[in-house]
């Protein structure tokens, strides 16, 4: 435990936000490192002189500027950096080979819209009803695209069940806003996808991370995780599981919802990745649908900047999510989700597709031929694969390497869930807008890394490679 007391606090402003200005000013002069543990909340309550709930709401607000993590039964912890900035998109160098991100190969669908585009111009009374406030719910015909999007997936619901969202990252937020209460707690996966671990601490949620096994979440972690923690949510991805690919089993889907329906642990379903898979297991929505709500995006097969997603939470929630998506955004701009509609609906769609599909397959292929011998493993139609780091690599320290060469990477950490354990590893994404042979040039890259040992490797800032 850091031994750590603030000098002095600003004595204009109420007492927690003083602590928390004074923590992150700890962190910025490097009083506080990355990693430091922060005394117990009642040895520094009697240390300042003030309550224990002073010194909670210090805390929750500094965990709410993204500087501090908190661990059930372990403490409070300045987040690494590595976890803080995992989930920040900024703009391109064209110099970076970028790994970091889950973009749609490009087959032919920029081209596509901007056709769709070019005819909703020269179609006036459509773009003027386009332009014009439209319900929440979104307008019946884009319902019904959305509609035939999900049962592509397996998802068969009325189009008066589906509401359509801001991308997935929006249809999280959204779910959360809806089932959720400050200071409720949710569970996952203990290496999940980075921005729901954003959604839910901006939301003030206890957020806790559970084991995982090669099927994904483990039961009897989830059975524990239920009893001592009374949770509100539980968020999977079990189809295709971001960052490291897992898939789920059926039966392990029923296991884990039975724990569920015992608890009344509403879950969310998150299936924006698995656009490209051939053959698309069962969701877990269609097992218990009164039970999950279901997420899904067209962004990894159309385009990711037009931001539109779809939410389909169970019948007796309509009304709640609703009405969280019109306070919070009011409605999806009726022209992003006409040209996600007309994308859906386009006769060309099924050939680009399968085009993409094609094209990952190829690249997937080309990651298992320059690093299989190194533990890499992927679903040979996802976007993304899982590299284990090997010999005294840490992860953060080898995705800054490779930065420092040119290459974007991201490691572990930012997908862990508070202090959970973080296993050294990397993800690494094969899409868009890499050609194959840039992507070749970054996976060799890595590949020649790997062979050195990490004490060794400041011959790769030397140029060597």
């Amino acid at each position: 435990m850091t031994i750590w007391n603030p000098s002095a606090l600003n004595l204009a402003k109420p007492k927690y936000q003083a602590l928390a200005d004074a923590i992150a000013d700890a962190i910025a002069e490097g009083e506080l490192g990355p990693g430091s543990r922060l005394p117990a909340q009642r040895l520094l309550a009697d240390r300042l002189g003030v309550t224990v709930g002073t010194i909670t709401r210090a805390y929750a607000e500094a965990e709410r500027r993204g500087l501090l993590v908190a661990t059930v039964g372990s403490g409070t912890y300045v987040r690494e950096k590595a976890q803080s900035e995992g989930f920040q998109i900024q703009e391109r160098s064209s110099s970076m080979l970028d790994l970091g991100f889950t973009l749609a190969v490009e087959k032919g669908q920029t081209s596509l819209l901007g056709d769709h585009l070019r005819n909703i111009a020269d179609t006036p009374e459509l773009l003027n009803a386009l332009l014009d406030y439209v319900p929440e719910t979104g307008l019946a015909p884009h319902r019904a695209a959305a509609q035939t999007w999900l049962a592509e997936e397996g998802i068969h619901r009325h189009t008066d069940d589906i509401l359509w969202c801001h991308g997935g990252q929006n249809a999280l937020f959204t779910c959360l806003h809806a089932l959720c209460e400050s200071g409720d707690t949710v569970l996952s996966d203990g290496i999940t996808y980075s921005g729901f671990i954003l959604a839910a601490r901006y939301l003030h949620c206890r957020h806790v991370g559970l084991p995982m096994d090669n099927e994904g979440l483990i039961p009897h972690e989830l059975r524990i995780a239920c009893e001592r923690y009374r949770p509100r949510v539980l968020y999977l991805m079990p189809q295709l599981h971001n960052p490291t690919g897992v898939q789920m089993s059926d039966t392990r889907k029923r296991e884990l919802l039975a724990i569920c329906a015992q608890y009344d642990v509403m879950v969310i379903e998150d299936n924006v990745q698995t656009a490209l898979l051939s053959d698309k297991p069962t969701p877990m929505v269609a097992i218990a649908p009164d039970q999950v709500v279901v997420l899904s995006s067209c962004s990894k097969a159309m385009v990711g900047g037009l931001r539109t997603g779809f939410l389909v939470p169970p019948p007796a929630w309509r009304d709640r999510f609703r009405m969280a998506l019109r306070v919070s955004s009011w409605m999806v701009a009726p022209l992003l989700a006409e040209l996600t509609s007309r994308w859906i609906r386009d006769p060309q769609r099924p050939e680009i597709m399968r085009a993409q599909r094609a094209d990952v397959v190829a690249r997937q292929a080309l990651a298992q031929q320059i690093l299989g011998h190194h533990g890499y493993r992927a679903h040979p139609e996802a976007l993304h694969g899982w590299l284990p780091m090997t010999g005294q690599w840490r992860a953060v320290e080898f995705a800054q390497l490779m930065a420092s060469e040119g290459v974007a990477v991201k490691p572990a950490e930012v997908f862990a869930v508070g202090q959970f354990a973080a296993p050294q590893a990397l993800r690494l994404c094969i899409g868009a807008p890499l050609t194959h042979a840039q992507l070749t040039t970054a996976l060799q890259t890595i590949a020649t890394a790997l062979q050195a040992p990490s004490a060794d490797a400041h011959w790769l800032n030397q140029g060597t490679i």
